[in-house]
């Protein structure tokens, strides 16, 4: 093995003065696949370290939304290392205090290891069905044949929010109010956003929200911006958890289809949901058969007893 105990101690000896964590970014790429397995990412004076293998495997158990949302920068990356490093760390804390010879602590291990092997069991018998099939052509023949679920209702509108602590000074309902009047007698809408809403990502456009898609604002704000029927209609005074908003219908509502780029990934992630219980079910229904289990009612009543 390439990183072998003589090569980890004199990594050790080399990091005695450093801080406790010291991360070895690897700067250099391995022309082997093997090799590059046993890079060290990370290490600890200790003696732990955390290798290229580690972090890939541990990867490799996250969801795909997972590993993209919490590693999109690179100290996300790092923290990743360290945190292996520490759980590394205390389990070689745990061996050396001969805590593994505590027999609650044995069964304890190994209901773990059985549970990751079950869940691996059931992966590879995953992996049969699922290398059989191309999910993306799956995802797109789903969309073509179920298009009317991937549509949306949307309208543009534009509003006027007066937050209860906003700036006017004065009863955030009733200023809202005033500014609604002012509206209706001809004021512009544009102007009186810009200077006095309190939506701060609106307010220099004029107030303008572009469009707006049924389920994805507040369901006050939806259902009266849904109601509006006419273009330049403008709504009364309507509450919600942010404050109290003056609403403008700009362009009315119409259904569009949404682009298969934008439902791609839960339509795959449904497929994918759905072959793998389709691959389960079968597996518990057996394990579970009444034929080839028994359960003793007394060793029940016993095991979960106070």
């Amino acid at each position: 093995m390439l990183f072998g105990y003589d090569r980890l101690n004199h990594t050790v000896d080399c990091l005695e003065m450093r801080p406790l964590f010291s991360l070895l970014f690897v700067i250099a790429t391995a022309s082997s696949h093997s090799f590059a397995s046993e890079v060290v990412v990370a290490s600890q004076v200790e003696g732990a370290v955390v290798t290229v293998r580690d972090i890939k495997v541990e990867l490799s158990t996250w969801p795909r939304d997972r590993r993209e949302s919490l590693l999109s920068t690179e100290t996300a990356k790092e923290n990743l290392a360290k945190e292996l490093l520490a759980r590394r760390t205390l389990a070689d804390r745990m061996r050396e205090s001969g805590a593994l010879d505590d027999p609650d602590l044995q069964v304890r291990l190994k209901l773990a290891q059985e549970r990751l092997l079950y869940e691996i069991y059931m992966e590879r018998e995953e992996a049969k069905v699922l290398g059989k099939v191309n999910i993306k052509a799956l995802a797109l023949e789903k969309y073509k044949a179920e298009s009317e679920k991937y549509s949306r209702t949307g309208l543009k509108a534009s509003h006027i929010l007066v937050r209860p602590n906003g700036g006017c000074g004065v009863d955030a309902e009733q200023f809202a109010t005033g500014l609604r009047q002012r509206i209706l007698d001809g004021e512009s809408f544009e102007d009186l956003a810009r200077k006095y809403s309190d939506d701060l990502g609106s307010k220099e456009r004029g107030g303008s929200l572009g469009l707006v898609y049924k389920g994805k604002t507040v369901p006050a704000f939806e259902d009266a911006v849904f109601a509006l029927k006419e273009k330049g209609e403008v709504s009364g005074v309507v509450k919600s958890t942010f404050g109290f908003h003056v609403i403008r219908l700009d362009e009315l509502s119409k259904e569009e289809k949404i682009p298969f780029d934008e439902v791609k990934a839960s339509i795959e992630d449904s497929i994918l949901t759905n072959i793998r219980q389709s691959v389960r079910l079968p597996i518990f229904e057996q394990l579970r058969d009444p034929e080839r289990v028994k359960v003793s009612s007394e060793g029940v009543a016993t095991a979960f007893k106070e």
